[in-house]
């Protein structure tokens, strides 16, 4: 559920302005918080109660609170939740809905709510409020214009923050053309609505934070190492997409893992290979998708870099009297995986590249191991 929807059912005279045009989805949790906070809603009707206070002043949420005061210092406190009583009994029912997990319904008295409450406040209040209600939305219009200009100046991606912009302009156009008319209800709901894109048109006009950049592995970890580009992957996966994103994908990996070890503890080793080949191949084409073309030609570029360290100790190794003819062996390996790598690469085979490079990769270092016990 959107922050303005949960406002609309948590604040009482705050939800009559803030739910969507759009409601969105109302969950049970949602339904809970609004349980939990139900002494907010009866304090706006309570003697005791300061409905000007719930809500910032110049929001829709405010005029409905001033229509509220004003009924009540004109009529009485009676007639004040009288007139509130419609509103209140729909947001009741929409709890209730919500509750149950029938969000079609839910939603439905909740705009239905939204368009009560603009009622109360035109019969109240009259044009005036109305009409300053929407003459301030056009300056912040006009504010938020004038941002979008200066970023569009310093080189930001200003797109969004247009096409939200229009809308709200379309909107706020809508509302004077009924306010012309003389349609008080249409005017204030066509405003308000405009006004409800302002939230989101500001998140438009943030710019992102910076992306972290790709690091290099250090001395101590190859840069061939899977482990190594995943980890980077999945900060890149977090950035790009949001956290959520990320801990599902690592869920994902952490259960083959666990399917595997399992499958292997039971003496299953077809199924555990099979979850540990899923396992390897959702971790390359992780890095694949998060890092792209550059992260593969790093680690093409690590390997060619190791073979040639492998190749320069075998040789110290054999003028020194050893024997490398093992140590030479995975020094093949490697060169004739870093080849198939590179052909992977040049065909678009990105994941394959990856993978041959990597196992490349793990024969050098199986390769400097043999050197250092060859005698």
């Amino acid at each position: 559920m959107s922050r303005a929807t949960r406002f609309l059912l948590v604040a009482f005279a705050a939800a009559l302005a803030a739910c969507d045009r759009t409601p969105a989805a109302v969950t049970t949790a949602d339904a809970d918080a609004v349980a939990a906070e139900a002494a907010v809603v009866d304090a706006i009707l309570s003697p005791q109660g300061d409905p000007g206070a719930l809500a910032p002043g110049g929001s829709l949420a405010a005029l409905f609170n001033r229509a509220i005061e004003k009924a009540a210092k004109d009529q009485g406190k009676d007639a004040a939740a009288k007139l509130a009583a419609p509103v209140r009994e729909l947001l009741s029912q929409a709890e209730r809905a919500a509750k149950a997990g029938d969000q079609a319904t839910a939603a439905a008295k909740l705009a239905a709510a939204r368009t009560e409450s603009i009622r109360v406040i035109v019969t109240v209040l009259g044009r005036d409020p109305v009409a300053a209600f929407l003459t301030d939305q056009g300056r912040r219009a006009d504010e938020l214009r004038a941002k979008i200009a200066t970023a569009a100046k310093a080189g930001q991606d200003v797109s969004k923050a247009q096409a939200i912009l229009a809308q709200i302009d379309a909107g706020l156009k809508a509302a004077a053309t009924a306010l012309a008319a003389g349609n008080l209800a249409g005017a204030l709901d066509a405003g308000s609505a405009a006004a409800d894109l302002f939230p989101s048109l500001l998140r438009a006009l943030t710019p992102p934070p910076a992306k972290p950049p790709v690091t290099p592995p250090s001395t101590a970890t190859p840069g061939w190492s899977v482990t190594a580009l995943f980890a980077q992957a999945i900060a890149a996966v977090s950035h790009d997409k949001g956290e959520a994103a990320a801990r599902e994908i690592r869920s994902k990996l952490e259960q083959l893992n666990k399917d595997a070890a399992a499958a292997s503890k039971a003496g299953d080793s077809a199924t555990a290979q099979k979850k540990q080949a899923e396992a390897r191949a959702l971790t390359l084409q992780t890095i694949v998708d998060a890092l792209g073309r550059p992260a593969l030609e790093g680690a093409i570029k690590a390997v060619d870099t190791g073979l040639a360290d492998l190749r320069a100790r075998i040789t110290s190794a054999a003028a020194a009297g050893k024997d490398v003819k093992s140590a030479t062996e995975a020094a093949d390996r490697a060169a004739s995986l870093l080849t198939q790598s590179r052909d992977a690469l040049a065909k678009g085979q990105l994941t394959a590249a990856l993978d041959l490079a990597s196992q490349g990769g793990e024969w050098i270092t199986e390769g400097r191991g043999r050197v250092e016990r060859a005698k």
